[in-house]
């Protein structure tokens, strides 16, 4: 011992085989020396030891009053036997308590034989030997007459625990529990396992879609990549094409080009010729040579103005070209505004007729009145009120026939006019249609021309598109059926959410169930299920109001 209770300092106290006994007077500390075995044998509570707590056991000084800071109490065993389950002849048992700092708070260490070790592993090593802070290996003071007064449960609990029978109880109880606990968990699993089958399964056959949806969607996508490759040769055929055609285009305007360098070249030795011949000519004839000459000039002049008045028909007929368009824009705008004009004056004509209606019922209403105001001078002045009122209106409807026909003049004349600016470009629309009949027929020859390969690059790429299209309805379809998948899976996962919840609270009910089958409750008649039936067409409402 070191520093426990009254003993400061280091004490060893030998216990020899067979009795010791410990004398001395009282207060000598013979009591403090069984605390101590106690106290390395770790009972459950301070009292045990006759300490408030674990720091009251540090020597508080005695007289000195120098307290120490810690104690240490050891405990040899002789273990040659190996009745404690230690590889060692001798097992030291050391429990170590040191203050800290600030002289409140304090730690607690354990040692077996000068290693670091726990009160769980001395609780173990103690166990083996039978040996217990809270047993009856160590008999205090007192210990004897509490046995000898209690009961014979006691008295049985105590030599259980002396036999260390109690233990294995602790332990048998345990094992049960553990055992009642793995029965629930591998029922649990067992369900668990059956879901997740089940669900193996339903995942398999999602698979397997997904599997043929992807392959669906592959070849969609080699076909959409050899439609574009098919497209590309399509594209490069015309491209080629263009090119061939534009190469032949400029080898053309090369032999246009060397053909009018020739032309130039004969028209100018021909001039030359010419001028050649005027100088003979000239000399040998003289005046009719130079009136010839003249009228050679005026022959050149005036295939110079044709020549200039056809380029100038040629710039007319582009000219007339873009004013047909403008007309006939112009046409289709005069129409639709004679056609509003026409549903305006029909408009206007059916107001002219109402109009004239009620005028002609005022005039008649003002004659009614007049004949009666010279038939009854009783009724005179009513008469006169109404007189004015029939005016009014007739004054009125005077007015707004006036309107009414102004108007319908003025659109009668702005669809006369309109009729013929109408007219007007009509015929100067047909004399232009007239003009370029010949140009439209040059491009009509042409068309027909290239008419057989462009139906034919129309019918391809038509059975390009058709096989678009097929394709575009196949991945349709499989996603369609990948939606159905998803929704049946979407549905199976809450029929399985709620089955799990049915079957949490299946198990309350099938005990209840089977204490009524046993007699052991009163007054349980049966499940709504058992009892209660209801019609098909409401069996699905019910079941989802009752949780599944």
């Amino acid at each position: 011992m070191e520093n426990f209770k009254s003993f400061g300092g280091k004490l060893t106290v030998p216990f020899m085989e067979g009795y010791t006994a410990v004398t001395g007077p009282n207060g000598s500390g013979k009591s403090n020396i069984t605390d101590a075995i106690l106290f390395v044998l770790g009972p459950k509570s301070s009292k045990a030891v006759r300490a408030g707590k674990l720091t009251d056991l540090i020597f508080d000084g005695g007289k000195s009053k120098n307290k120490a800071g810690y104690t240490k109490v050891s405990l040899v065993f002789d273990n040659t036997d190996r009745l404690m389950p230690w590889d060692d002849d001798i097992v030291r048992l050391t429990r170590f308590v040191k203050l800290s700092d600030n002289g409140v708070d304090y730690s607690s260490y354990f040692y077996i034989n000068d290693r670091k070790s726990s009160m769980t592993e001395f609780d173990s090593l103690l166990l083996k030997a039978r040996i217990s802070a809270d047993g009856y290996n160590l008999v205090q003071q007192g210990d004897v007459t509490r046995i000898v007064q209690m009961g014979a449960i006691e008295r049985r609990r105590i030599l259980d625990g002396i036999s260390g029978i109690a233990s294995f109880d602790s332990d048998i109880d345990k094992a049960k529990g553990e055992r009642s606990e793995a029965s629930a968990n591998l029922e649990r699993i067992s369900i668990i396992t059956d879901e997740l089958s089940k669900t193996l399964k339903s995942l398999e056959r999602d698979r397997a879609d997904a599997e043929k949806y992807i392959e669906a969607k592959n070849g969609l996508d080699v076909a959409n990549m050899q439609l574009a490759v098919r497209r590309l040769q399509i594209e490069e055929a015309k491209s080629a094409s263009l090119t061939a055609s534009l190469e032949k285009a400029e080898a053309e305007i090369e032999e246009f080009i060397e053909a009018r360098a020739e032309m130039e070249k004969g028209v100018l030795e021909a001039e030359s010729a010419i001028r050649d011949t005027e100088a003979e000519i000239a000399s040998r004839i003289g005046p009719e040579y130079r009136e010839i000459k003249a009228k050679i000039d005026d022959a050149r002049i005036d295939l110079a103005t044709k020549r200039h008045e056809k380029e100038t028909a040629e710039e007319d007929l582009e000219e007339k070209r873009g004013f047909k368009e403008s007309y006939e824009e112009s046409i289709a705008a005069n129409k639709e505004e004679i056609a509003g004009l026409e549903e305006s004056m029909r408009s206007l004509s059916v107001d002219l007729e109402a109009l004239r209606s009620d005028q002609k019922k005022a005039e008649d209403e003002e004659r009614e009145v007049s004949r009666k105001l010279s038939e009854s001078g009783g009724e005179h002045k009513q008469l006169q009120e109404r007189l004015e009122v029939v005016d009014a209106k007739s004054t009125e409807s005077s007015e707004r026939l006036r309107e009414a026909s102004a108007a319908l003049a003025k659109a009668e004349s702005e669809n006369e006019e309109a009729s013929n600016t109408l007219s007007t470009q009509s015929e100067r629309a047909n004399t232009i249609d007239f003009e370029i009949k010949d140009a439209k027929w040059d491009l009509s020859q042409m068309k027909a021309e290239s008419g057989p390969d462009l139906t034919d690059i129309q019918n391809r790429m038509g059975a390009v598109k058709k096989r678009e299209s097929e394709l575009e309805k196949q991945e349709a379809e499989l996603e369609a059926a990948y939606r159905k998948r998803e929704s049946e899976y979407n549905a199976i996962q809450i029929d399985k959410k709620a089955s799990e919840k049915a079957n949490r609270g299946s198990v309350a009910v099938e005990a209840i169930l089977s204490l009524r089958n046993k007699g052991a409750m009163k007054g349980i008649h049966g499940t709504v299920q058992e009892l209660a039936s209801v019609e098909k067409e409401y069996e699905t409402a019910l079941s989802v109001a009752a949780g599944g």
